[in-house]
């Protein structure tokens, strides 16, 4: 393994930039609301906030040195499996 990871830093200089692809994986929960916040001394605070459908999504995109080539959003976490069968990286 050590050795492996030797030889691709040797090669690295020898691959172009524009060859080079990027995956890159975030995502946002709606349990991620807030559950404190800030009002006036003295009066309640009132906003709305999804209770009790906690959904996931997860957002999967191919970057490239000239830019996005490839962007997927899937309704849940996300696998490599997902990603080689969606072809997400080659779709460019």
């Amino acid at each position: 393994m050590k050795r492996g990871r030797e030889a691709w830093r040797v090669a690295q200089p020898a691959v172009a930039p524009e060859r080079w692809v990027f995956v890159d994986e975030t995502w946002a929960s709606t349990n991620m609301a807030r559950t404190h916040g800030r009002c006036p001394v003295g009066e309640r605070l009132v906003m709305a906030v999804p209770h009790g459908h906690w959904k996931t999504t997860t957002f999967v995109a191919a970057l490239r040195a000239d830019g996005l080539i490839a962007a997927a959003p899937t309704a849940r976490g996300c696998r490599w499996r997902w990603i080689r069968t969606n072809r997400l990286a080659q779709s460019a």
